[in-house]
């Protein structure tokens, strides 16, 4: 009987000691995912700084650019008006230049629309 007793106070104990070491070891385990997490929010937050001075100059860069191209269809405008001006006369020249890029634009908002439409997806791919 006393053999008994001190094969399961043996066990008891291995049991305490391999429940402290399980405990141990998911407290190794969290506390490696708090570090891993708080690694992953910190390169989250680096990511985002760079990609936010990156969307800065890239939008400085292409106001540069827009401004650029309007200057350059000013020059366009202004050129071909003096140079129909000097055939057709002031107000005539005025109407052709606007009337043509008015039509250019009309046409390029029915292409931009007729594109924008096939956008739409089957609704049989739809996730229900």
């Amino acid at each position: 009987m006393a053999d008994e007793q001190s094969t399961e106070i043996k066990e008891t104990d291995d049991d305490i000691g391999e429940a402290a070491l399980v405990k141990q070891e998911l407290s190794a385990l969290v506390s490696d995912f708090r570090h891993l997490a708080k690694a992953e929010i910190e390169y989250l937050k680096v990511r985002a700084a760079y990609s936010g001075r990156l969307a800065k100059w890239i939008s400085i860069y292409v106001v540069l650019a827009l401004f650029g191209l309007l200057s350059a269809l000013i020059g366009l405008v202004v050129g071909l008006l003096a140079i129909t001006a000097d055939s057709f006369g002031t107000v005539p020249a005025t109407v052709i230049v606007v009337g043509t890029f008015l039509l250019f634009a009309v046409v390029s908002a029915f292409l931009a629309r007729r594109y924008a439409r096939k956008l739409t997806f089957d609704k049989a791919h739809e996730d229900d």
